[in-house]
């Protein structure tokens, strides 16, 4: 069976709203009154008053006479819910996917947290920590990144390898019209010391050739020709 992230998450949305009240210990079960043990997960109804069944082996209570091949299994809306989870799973959504974003008090804190690093530990050393996918300075699906105002990636920990050491003076995000965020970015930290660009990117553990509309924030080191920051996803 083949699965979208859209359709998984689809499916999830439409058991809430279709059965917010109904749960494992609730008397009522979905499209009959069998046992609680008889009981087996399949798939969402269409519609609120229709059953929702599963065709396989003998019930749990040992009647092999009466199988679910010929007799169907209601589910409760709360093992709709299990089931819509598990194929979120199964189509690779990671955990940071699932988790709560990060608010814009949490971005700005943190980037100062990592200006203030640089400022007391040194560059070297602040890098190292940012860098690190399991440090503080990454959670909630975002990340903390440095720059210097000629546009070269200092630290990150998102596609690191691939970024850290490289120019982005001259990088168009996929707006339309198509967009230079980093010349944005240093523009703000040149002119204001912080604030806030808007741009499109990819969301860190999905697919790199699908871009989403980002928040970046932006926040000067002082005294130094760097900045640092990090976004949230719209």
């Amino acid at each position: 069976m083949t699965l979208s992230r859209r359709n998984a998450w689809s499916l999830f949305d439409d058991i809430n709203r279709m059965f917010p009240a109904l749960t494992d210990d609730d008397s009522r079960v979905i499209g009959s009154n069998y046992p609680m043990a008889n009981r087996r997960p399949w798939s969402a109804p269409s519609m609120p008053d229709q059953a929702a069944w599963r065709y396989g082996p003998s019930w749990a209570d040992g009647e092999s006479s009466r199988s679910c091949r010929t007799i169907p299994c209601p589910v409760s809306a709360e093992r709709l819910r299990g089931l819509a989870l598990l194929m979120l799973m199964s189509v690779g959504l990671s955990a940071p996917a699932l988790a709560e974003k990060a608010s814009r008090a949490e971005i700005i804190s943190r980037s100062q947290d990592a200006a203030a690093l640089i400022l007391e530990k040194g560059e070297d050393a602040a890098y190292r920590e940012i860098n690190d996918p399991q440090a503080k300075f990454t959670w909630k699906g975002t990340y903390v990144y440095a720059i210097d105002l000629e546009g070269n990636m200092l630290a990150r920990s998102f596609r690191t390898e691939k970024t850290v050491g490289k120019n982005f003076f001259n990088w168009q995000d996929k707006s339309n019209p198509p967009k230079y965020p980093i010349r944005e970015m240093i523009e703000v930290a040149k002119t204001r010391g912080e604030g806030w660009v808007e741009y499109m990117y990819p969301k860190p553990g999905g697919d790199y050739a699908i871009s989403f509309k980002k928040i970046g924030y932006v926040y000067k080191v002082p005294g130094r020709a760097i900045f640092v920051g990090a976004g949230i996803y719209e």
